[in-house]
């Protein structure tokens, strides 16, 4: 890489973390959740790095006390730091990343199956100290991921001792979560069109983003996700 274009994406990301820091408001940086299922469901639940770490990013995002890292600019920084983009970063990137977009703490994730249940696991370290100064998981069904992913985000907040969501809106979400019921091949889709959307591949994108909304013609998420390429 030449040295100007070095300095230019330092610079750049340098005002952006200082950006971030000036809003004076706890950082959280999320970065795409670790496959750690083994044989033929490995490969057939690789879509969902994304797709769990995407989920988990909106379900935080409504705090009004977060400061919350989005997918897509995080997507970015990784891109411009030669980092994959399936959650297997190692624990000096992961505190390289957090300082970065001046994050008070980064989260990683992992998920397998285990029979008709998804098991979901999320650690936090402090961007400060670079030591882990969380961990939690969450098991259910897989007829239901949303809830798993708001069952998480609720544990990390407490967790990590964050300004919690006003009651009536933490309340308004887990009930959104609850009604909308998205199963794992509906979140698998979600996953695929989030992978065809980074791909470039817009019309495969918009195209599976229409068929989760669909039958989830609630799903914010994927109406966020498909106006980001076709402005509707």
């Amino acid at each position: 890489m030449k040295r100007s274009t070095m300095l230019s994406m330092i610079g750049s990301l340098a005002l952006f973390g200082g950006a971030l820091q000036a809003q004076g408001k706890p950082g959280l940086g999320l970065l795409p959740f670790t496959n750690s299922a083994t044989g033929k469901s490995h490969d057939e639940l690789a879509p969902l790095a994304k797709g769990l770490a995407d989920m988990a990013i909106e379900e935080l995002l409504p705090n009004p006390s977060l400061r919350i890292v989005e997918r897509d600019q995080m997507n970015k920084i990784m891109e411009e730091q030669k980092l994959s983009a399936d959650g297997t970063v190692d624990p000096s990137t992961v505190i390289k990343l957090g300082k970065i977009v001046a994050a008070k703490y980064m989260l990683t994730g992992a998920y397998i199956t285990m029979g008709n249940s998804l098991v979901l696991t999320m650690k936090a370290f402090s961007v400060e100290t670079s030591e882990i100064v969380w961990t939690g998981s969450v098991t259910g069904k897989t007829d239901n991921i949303l809830v798993l992913i708001n069952q998480l985000a609720s544990k990390a907040t407490k967790g990590l001792s964050l300004p919690p969501l006003p009651p009536a809106q933490e309340q308004a979400q887990q009930a959104k979560a609850e009604r909308i019921k998205l199963p794992l091949q509906e979140a698998l889709k979600f996953a695929r069109a989030l992978d065809a959307k980074d791909a470039g591949k817009k019309d495969e994108a918009v195209a599976l983003f229409n068929q989760v909304l669909d039958k989830f013609p609630e799903y914010e998420l994927a109406k966020k996700e498909k106006a980001s390429i076709s402005g509707k």
